[in-house]
């Protein structure tokens, strides 16, 4: 069976955390960030790095991968084994965290999250892209949403 975008997990493929750019992919069960392009400041140095997967730009590596799924936990076990071969993944499990909150404001959009046991907010996603208001509805009825 077909995923189905809004329905079965979201994608924002203009995604921004913190200074990288990448991809965010959110179903009910996970959030996932993969860089394309990260950048670290080290004294007078600017250093930046652009990721590709299997010889593929990220976006398009995602898109297939989300194509080929056949189901919503096929996706998140392919995206889980990434993090093996692309160490620079950022995800986080929603059932592990306290809380999120999904922003999708004039002003900006993203995805901030309450880890267990902590009290402060901290920022995962912080542009969401054209999407951001699909996004938001998405995780609307969410029981750790704030």
């Amino acid at each position: 069976m077909k995923l189905l975008p809004f329905k079965d997990y979201v994608f924002s493929p203009n995604a921004d955390m913190i200074m990288d750019k990448g991809v965010f992919i959110g179903t009910k069960n996970y959030f996932y960030f993969l860089p394309s392009k990260t950048e670290s400041y080290s004294f007078n140095t600017i250093t930046t790095s652009e990721f590709s997967f299997k010889g593929k730009n990220i976006e398009e590596a995602i898109v297939e991968i989300i194509s080929k799924a056949e189901s919503l936990d096929d996706l998140d076990q392919t995206l889980l084994s990434m993090t093996k071969i692309f160490p620079e993944t950022v995800f986080y499990k929603i059932d592990d965290l306290s809380a999120f909150k999904v922003f999708a404001g004039f002003f900006g959009s993203g995805v901030s999250v309450r880890l267990e046991g902590k009290k402060l907010w901290t920022p995962f996603v912080t542009k969401l892209g054209k999407d951001k208001k699909q996004i938001k509805e998405f995780y609307s009825q969410h029981q750790k949403i704030k």
